[in-house]
């Protein structure tokens, strides 16, 4: 385990003209003899916990180490709410932990083990997830806006009202998630699989879904408005009460697929195989 040695003492504080007068407080009141060890990732761990964005602070002084604790066993850890912007947790083993509304922003946990971790209301925007197995995690109403998530495992995860807007999931594994009202504008689906998901409600506005897998994926009530859909696979798919006004569906597989109620208007079915699909009440003006 790497470790820097530091000392820092109140005098020191002092000299940083940015220097908050709570941070100084806080600091004489639990160090008052300052500290002067090894800095171990675990120290700064510690920090995060203990002190939060004071901690934060410390560290973007360059008056204690960036956190980093790559690879550390953090197996059902109680972070909930922790301070963790951009620690790095690459590796990290965090099966079981809780997370719950921890700060996670920036965070780099690519290839972290994060198997039935508890991230619920978690803030992970621009956190670094690529291969990261998240498989059975709780991310319930986690914020997730433009984090990257290429090639992570989401196998049957909790991602209800979960926001992903801009995020990058090209490769992810999220067969069986539940992403019912979730917000996936933008997002980039390419290659992702998302066979037998429920992305019921789910706002996929602007989202590519160029090579993606959804074979019985749900997609009732799915805001799918102006959508690139070209020879997108949508054999047998549910798209009741769907919005596709306006999306581009040229060369698109429809076979059997459940449009009942769903919003085409002005849509383009060019060339699309519309073999045996339901359009029974659907809006079908303007078509072109």
């Amino acid at each position: 385990m790497t470790c820097s040695h530091v000392t820092l003492a109140v005098s020191e504080l002092y000299e940083h003209a940015a220097c908050k007068p709570e941070v100084v407080k806080r600091f004489q009141e639990e160090l008052p003899l300052g500290i002067d060890c090894d800095w171990t990732p675990y120290h700064m761990l510690w920090a995060r916990v203990h002190w939060g964005d004071t901690a934060v602070w410390l560290e973007d002084q360059g008056l204690i180490p960036r956190a980093n604790l790559r690879r550390a066993y953090l197996r059902r850890a109680d972070l909930c709410e922790v301070d963790l912007r951009r620690v790095y947790l690459c590796e990290a083993y965090l099966r079981a932990a809780n997370l719950r509304g921890a700060n996670l922003q920036g965070a780099a946990l690519c290839e972290a083990n994060l198997k039935g971790a508890d991230l619920q209301w978690a803030d992970l925007q621009w956190a670094d997830l690529q291969w990261a197995d998240l498989q059975g995690a709780d991310l319930c109403e986690a914020y997730l806006q433009e984090a990257y998530l290429q090639e992570a495992n989401l196998r049957g995860n909790d991602l209800r009202k979960a926001d992903l807007k801009g995020a990058d999931l090209k490769g992810a594994d999220l067969k069986g998630a539940d992403l019912k009202g979730a917000d996936l504008c933008g997002a980039d689906l390419c290659g992702a699989d998302l066979c037998g998901a429920d992305l019921c409600g789910a706002d996929l506005q602007g989202a590519n879904l160029c090579d993606t897998y959804l074979q019985g994926v749900a997609l009732c009530d799915a805001d799918l408005q102006g959508n690139d859909l070209r020879k997108v696979n949508l054999q047998g798919v549910n798209l009741q009460g769907a919005n596709l006004c306006k999306a581009d569906l040229r060369g698109a597989d429809l076979c059997e697929a459940d449009l009942r109620g769903a919003d085409l208007q002005g849509a383009n079915l060019q060339g699309a195989n519309l073999r045996d699909v339901n359009l029974q009440g659907a809006n079908l003006r303007e078509l072109i």
